[in-house]
């Protein structure tokens, strides 16, 4: 965020910007959701809302780079389409603007988002998450990408069309708290089941035999047909629940048994 306030103010855009890093996401997206609820610019003025949430690990290997709410505005196929050509990076597309970071708050005001991220990691929430660990030059090229998006919405003479995506209604997600250790593949939307880049090492996942690319499809009495499902059956259960788990692996399908843990 800073480095693109740094950016915009030598290369001054035809309209404002506000640049803003929100506290309480982890805890209910607690900080924007305030805002919006009490915003400092009248929604009505906002034509778009840019969030990043986690751009340091940009994989050299399949240089894959999620982008969220694709879909909630008619502006962002087309921009990722002739904008993408100019990087290298595999871009995957989610329609969803609604997710467990900050663009979501924005979305529920019918403001077209866009969520840049480039993937959960082993190193998520533990101690080894740090400042070693970052693709810094991958990260460079998503902020460079990104500005070009931003630039785009900036040369709109009206202010952006939203779109409501079709069955985001549906997708309330309920509280639990349990301690699984999955790192889903966000990349995946349309896999049948919610399907894993990988596991935390030493968590009930890892522990039960659970690997990259595997996809469940039940989660203890629960089918699982996207990630939505899957979060819902994590709220059946309590911590110390031995609950059974059906994964597919290649064209076979695996039962395990997860020890699920506290969060």
């Amino acid at each position: 965020v800073m480095e693109l306030a740094q950016y915009f103010a030598k290369n001054t855009p035809d309209h404002s910007m506000v640049f803003m890093a929100f506290s309480g996401e982890e805890m209910g997206l607690l900080g924007s959701a305030h805002w919006v609820q009490n915003p400092t610019v009248p929604l009505d003025r906002i034509t778009a809302m840019f969030n990043f949430d986690m751009i340091g690990r940009l994989p050299d290997s399949t240089r894959k780079l999620n982008i969220q709410g694709t879909g909630t505005s008619p502006l962002w196929e087309t921009a990722l389409d002739e904008l993408g050509s100019t990087h290298t990076f595999d871009i995957s597309r989610i329609k969803d603007g609604r997710g467990a970071s900050d663009q979501s708050s924005f979305y529920t005001k019918d403001i077209p988002v866009l969520f840049f991220f480039t993937g959960l990691h082993s190193d998520y929430h533990r101690p080894s998450d740090d400042f070693e660990t970052l693709n810094v030059e991958g990260q460079k090229e998503v902020l460079d990408f990104a500005a070009k998006m931003v630039k785009r919405v900036d040369e709109q003479n009206e202010k952006l069309a939203f779109t409501k995506v079709k069955g985001d209604d549906a997708r309330q997600m309920r509280a639990f708290n349990i301690y699984v250790g999955t790192i889903p593949d966000y990349g995946a939307s349309d896999v049948n089941g919610y399907k894993l880049s990988g596991t935390s090492p030493g968590g009930p996942a890892d522990e039960a035999g659970m690997q990259a690319g595997d996809i469940i499809v039940k989660f203890g009495d629960t089918e699982v047909q996207n990630i939505y499902d899957y979060m819902n059956a994590l709220s059946f259960y309590k911590p110390g629940d031995a609950i059974p788990v059906v994964v597919k692996r290649g064209g076979e399908e695996i039962s395990v048994t997860v020890h699920v843990t506290k969060k």
